[in-house]
């Protein structure tokens, strides 16, 4: 009886040894997976990030290289843009023309208020243009009054007056005349054929045109 008291005895010890046992073991495996757990998320989370930022870096490399390939296209299209503009040349002829009564400067306030200026500018040029033409047809544009006469059988145009100043409006040796290239014709303006880039000037004189440089004038 004894004996077998004592082998119950043993075998219940044994038995609680192997439930301790079973017990520490779970508990060891459940920290061996929790651990294992913990170890091996971060590692993905990590590797994750990592690739990310790999992406990430890509793609701003990508955008690098772009604002680098568009900065240069657009450095090229500037100088091509650049080379592009072409001064462009004129071929109009031209006639330099100018009207005035400097000599009735102090003596017509008209005059005076206008420095002695009725018309100065370009005309453009055409074939067969006399220097009567380029008055009549430039100052009329303007709305300058022009008044003239005319001889049909010499095919010849007397000037009057310009601006409403007229021949002897100031003398009996007052009148206009006219010059190409400073030189005084002694012939009519309507009979003077033109050239381009001819200087023409009609003037009002005082003194037979001995006040606007011409000593031998005679009168049209």
């Amino acid at each position: 009886m004894k004996n077998k008291l004592i082998f119950i005895c043993i075998a219940v010890i044994i038995l609680a040894v192997a439930f301790f046992l079973g017990e520490t073991g779970k508990e060891s495996q459940a920290v061996t997976e929790s651990t294992t757990f913990s170890t091996t998320e971060p590692t993905t989370e990590i590797t994750t990030l990592t690739r990310e930022k790999t992406t990430v870096t890509t793609e701003m490399a990508t955008e690098t290289t772009t604002l680098t390939e568009i900065t240069t296209i657009a450095s090229v299209v500037t100088q091509v843009t650049a080379v592009e503009p072409q001064t462009e040349t004129t071929t109009e002829e031209v006639i330099y023309l100018s009207v005035d009564y400097k000599t009735l400067i102090g003596k017509y306030d008209k005059a005076t208020d206008k420095d002695g200026i009725v018309y100065t500018g370009t005309c453009s040029y055409y074939d067969g243009m006399t220097a009567f033409d380029l008055l009549r047809d430039t100052l009329q544009q303007e709305g300058i009054p022009v008044e003239f006469s005319k001889t049909p059988a010499y095919n010849s145009v007397y000037i009057e007056g310009i601006d409403n100043v007229y021949e002897f409006d100031f003398g009996e040796l007052s009148g206009w005349l006219y010059s190409v290239n400073d030189v005084f014709p002694g012939y009519s303006s309507s009979e003077y054929i033109l050239s381009p880039g001819d200087r023409v000037q009609f003037r009002y004189t005082c003194d037979m045109g001995k006040d606007v440089g011409n000593n031998y004038s005679l009168s049209q």
